[in-house]
């Protein structure tokens, strides 16, 4: 998966205690919040009793001019998801690298690249996962 390695988990029993758990997320700011949403928020919500699951997928069209990716990691990139009249649209941030503070500033999702995807052109549908609300004004039409 990209951005987000290395992601580590661990317990640590205490006698006549409750179990201490650790989570080791990446340095990278974008790869601590894309692990962080997919491992950490999951698996905190489990223990405090609620469903312990990732963030829905919606489908989006792209609106703009793509993305491209070596196949065989799943990506995970930054964008500006928008609901307009035609549906939900995602344009991408550019800077995906994963130390782009800006991009990750500007962003209100994550947009899903599978493994077998190596290029998402403007039209294409994508899944992306909702970090905020998507209905602001929109800039797209």
């Amino acid at each position: 998966m990209r951005p987000g390695k290395p992601v580590a988990f661990g317990r640590i029993a205490r006698a006549g205690k409750d179990q201490l758990f650790v989570f080791g997320l990446p340095g990278n700011p974008v790869s601590a919040l894309v692990s962080f949403e997919l491992f950490v928020r999951p698996s905190l919500l489990r223990m405090m009793g609620r469903a312990g699951r990732p963030r829905p997928l919606w489908p989006a069209v792209v609106v703009d001019s793509g993305y491209t990716k070596k196949a065989g990691l799943e990506h995970y990139a930054r964008g500006v998801a928008r609901i307009t009249r035609e549906g939900l649209k995602v344009r991408l941030d550019g800077g995906q690298g994963s130390h782009h503070m800006s991009g990750l500033a500007r962003s209100n999702a994550l947009v899903r690249f599978p493994v077998a995807l190596e290029r998402a052109s403007a039209g294409d549908v994508v899944e992306l996962m909702l970090l905020d609300d998507p209905l602001a004004e929109s800039d797209f039409d």
